[in-house]
């Protein structure tokens, strides 16, 4: 095929679509003319300051449900369109729960401040860290603290004292 391209993904699709773009060879990156990341990961803020990212970042569409969380996980900075879920939590990363008027998806203005929190808190936790088996432990914390935070917020002032200091946020 030697026609236009559009790379499209979801979830860890997303991203690879995205890292496909960055590293195509010059006369493929000549043919996509969009980059779809349906809730997908960012990449590490030296990958998304790098050029070939910049060369690409005009061509992505990222696509996030109100309450993201996966399409929240490091550094996105291209403008997101924000979509209606009738899920709640982690379940919003389903797009079957993505609500559609007429032949577009439903838009919000932006994602949740819950899901603002959770970038803030677990990009700042990322940036803190120097190896990726510490970042994974990260992860794993922030996705149990988001789920707390997001299914029973009542239950957060009674559930953070009892955590172990190691899996608390450092301040940020």
């Amino acid at each position: 095929w030697r026609g236009p391209m559009v790379l499209l993904g979801h979830s860890k699709g997303g991203n690879l679509a995205v890292y496909a773009a960055m590293n195509a060879p010059e006369p493929v990156q000549r043919r996509v003319t969009a980059v779809y990341s349906l809730d997908g990961p960012g990449f590490p803020s030296q990958i998304v300051g790098s050029d070939p990212y910049r060369s690409v970042m005009p061509l992505i569409v990222k696509i996030v449900p109100d309450s993201s969380i996966v399409g929240m996980i490091l550094e996105t900075p291209e403008p997101m369109r924000v979509v209606r879920s009738d899920q709640k939590g982690v379940m919003q990363h389903l797009t079957f729960s993505w609500q559609v008027s007429g032949n577009d998806f439903e838009y919000l203005p932006q994602v949740s401040p819950s899901s603002q929190l959770f970038n803030r808190l677990l990009n700042g936790w990322l940036e803190s860290l120097s190896t990726r088996s510490s970042a994974c432990s990260v992860l794993v914390r922030s996705v149990v603290l988001m789920s707390v935070l997001l299914l029973q917020p009542e239950s957060v002032p009674r559930f953070l004292p009892q955590m172990p200091p190691a899996f608390l946020l450092p301040e940020i």
